[in-house]
């Protein structure tokens, strides 16, 4: 049963790779949209031809290794959040590498300097050599590294601290450097280039949304001769824009109020900004409600009183609502 489930997984997966393929070559490619990323698809195709042939090799041979593994970690990669991880990773790189430089580089220069200071001493503290770690450059540099790294500094730092107190003062600067200063610069240097990148895929995000936008007022601007958008043309957008399986479906009653509402002059007619305005709440959802409460029904002598009247003025004017943001 579990090889089966195995198989209609795979079908599905490959049926979408299948689908998401025939509909970036045959609509979006001629118009030079990348919708979906043919790179992925065929990345995602090559995991299903691994994960068949692993199964064919299951079945017929019965190994006790299998290498079903590959493939789903590749169907793990194709996700898309995975993949923005890796492109946010890949865009740290740069800075990461950066600091880890500064880091080595001030490890070996440190471990130099202590080499050079304790390398010929003899003496012996508590049963331990005074220079222990310290007395040549490549058990220096490990010592360093553990100090800088870890926290064993102290017993890094205390044989030598013990014999000559002013040692100190060179291992409380190595340290402030280490621990606290590029510590705090790689915090700030990976934040900062997050920060950056997220910034930057906001604004791609933005602006394709707005080319979007753009050219589909144009296209419809185009096909129907007119640089405005009837009311008629908006629900034929809209009963053709909810056909696509990644969008919230518009119903005719929403898309009427939504046209109703971004018609500010009441032409009937949507210029390119009051288009715009609609695209930017055309995936809200909307709820048709009546102007008045049942109190008008079932108390009409209590809604024509003056106090109620003065209450119901003052809510429409908005003032009820300055009243409650308070």
């Amino acid at each position: 049963w579990g090889l089966l489930i195995e198989a209609v997984i795979l079908f599905v997966i490959a049926r979408k790779l299948l689908l998401e393929r025939m509909l970036q070559v045959r609509y979006f490619k001629p118009i030079k949209v990348g919708y979906h990323s043919l790179p992925v698809i065929r990345f995602g195709l090559v995991m299903c031809l691994w994960k068949l042939a692993d199964m064919l090799v299951y079945v017929i041979f019965w190994p006790s290794f299998r290498t079903a593994f590959i493939a789903r970690t590749g169907f793990l990669i194709m996700l898309p959040s995975v993949r923005r991880l890796g492109h946010c990773v890949m865009s740290v790189i740069g800075e990461f590498v950066s600091i880890a430089v500064i880091y080595v580089g001030t490890v070996i220069f440190f471990a130099w300097v202590f080499v050079t200071i304790f390398d010929d001493m003899e003496e012996i503290v508590n049963g331990k050599p005074v220079n222990k770690g310290l007395d040549s450059f490549s058990r220096s540099l490990n010592t360093i590294f553990i100090a800088g790294s870890t926290d064993d500094f102290v017993d890094c730092l205390l044989p030598s601290y013990t014999s000559y107190r002013s040692s100190g003062i060179l291992w409380l600067v190595f340290l402030v450097i280490v621990h606290v200063l590029l510590l705090n610069l790689v915090l700030d240097t990976l934040v900062a280039a997050y920060t950056k990148y997220s910034e930057e895929q906001e604004e791609e995000v933005l602006e394709e949304k707005v080319q979007g936008i753009l050219n589909v007022f144009r296209t419809v601007s185009r096909v129907t001769g007119s640089r405005f958008i009837t009311r008629q043309t908006f629900m034929d957008f809209c009963e053709e824009f909810s056909r696509s399986p990644a969008v919230r479906p518009i119903g005719e009653e929403t898309a009427d109020i939504m046209f109703t509402t971004m018609d500010a002059d009441g032409s009937n007619e949507l210029e390119q900004d009051e288009f715009f305005g609609i695209c930017g709440v055309i995936q809200y959802d909307f709820w048709a409600v009546v102007t008045d409460s049942p109190v008008r029904q079932v108390f009409p002598g209590f809604w024509e009183s003056k106090g109620f009247t003065y209450f119901r003025n003052q809510v429409y004017r908005g003032n009820f609502d300055t009243l409650m943001n308070y």
